[in-house]
């Protein structure tokens, strides 16, 4: 519980922030996305990054039980296909997951 609260404490400001972000400044986030499919450097960083994260998510808090701590799991999941996605079929291909968002 204690690896949940300390994962949930440093995630959780930084969803919020750009959960917020992207509803009050919805066209700068439109066009960071747009920038983001153009430069394929950063494109390769995101999907390094996020399957790093994930992947520490995944081995370090794998935990399936009925109460929040599943919420963090399912974040880790999803930040690992997110990263497998980006680095196997990269946005310029139109076949990646981001490319939906956009």
């Amino acid at each position: 519980m204690q690896n949940s609260q300390f994962i949930a404490q440093l995630l959780g400001p930084i969803y919020l922030a750009i959960g917020v972000g992207g509803f009050v400044n919805r066209a700068h986030y439109i066009e960071l996305v747009k920038s983001f499919k153009a430069t394929l450097v950063i494109q390769l960083l995101s999907g390094v990054l996020s399957l790093l994260v994930g992947l520490l998510i995944v081995l370090f808090h794998n935990h399936w039980v009925a109460d929040w701590p599943a919420l963090i799991t399912m974040f880790g999941w999803i930040g690992l296909l997110k990263g497998v996605s980006l680095l196997v079929l990269p946005v310029s291909t139109g076949v990646g997951l981001v490319s939906s968002f956009a």
